[in-house]
């Protein structure tokens, strides 16, 4: 399922795999959290989410990382209540906020985040790849 989102986006999809999840979600050291949604007795749907910090506030954010519904099951309110789940733990942990990223062209995306209160904070995300990083860490450039 993940790896459904992950083609849509570009990345490379052999990365990421049941192991990788277990890992990064359940090993020694959790990277990232799993909210999952079933319809009919399967996985339908999920998030992955950790803990941040907006410093706008200041206070802890829970950070969306992937909100994803199966294609077959969309419409069916499902990413209204992986949404709610978030939020639920955002107010038990305390978080002030609930941030995430959207690709601009995902227009479907950015109307239902809309639709449940979300507003464009005029930021952007930028990220340094892994090639970036390195030269960046070795001689100040990337």
């Amino acid at each position: 399922m993940a790896n459904a989102l992950n083609r849509a986006l570009g990345v490379d999809v052999d990365s990421f795999t049941a192991d990788r999840v277990r890992e990064d979600a359940f090993g020694p050291q959790p990277l990232v959290s799993i909210l999952m949604a079933e319809m009919d007795g399967r996985a339908a749907g999920y998030a992955f989410y950790h803990t941040g910090y907006d410093s706008d506030l200041p206070a802890r954010s829970l950070v969306v990382v992937d909100l994803y519904v199966d294609p077959e099951v969309r419409g069916r309110g499902l990413g209204q209540a992986l949404m709610a789940g978030l939020a639920r733990e955002a107010i038990r942990l305390k978080a002030r906020s609930m941030t995430g990223g959207v690709l601009d062209s995902n227009t479907k995306a950015i109307a239902f985040y809309r639709s449940l209160g979300a507003v464009h904070d005029g930021v952007r995300f930028v990220t340094l790849r892994e090639d970036a990083l390195q030269a960046l860490a070795k001689d100040g450039r990337s």
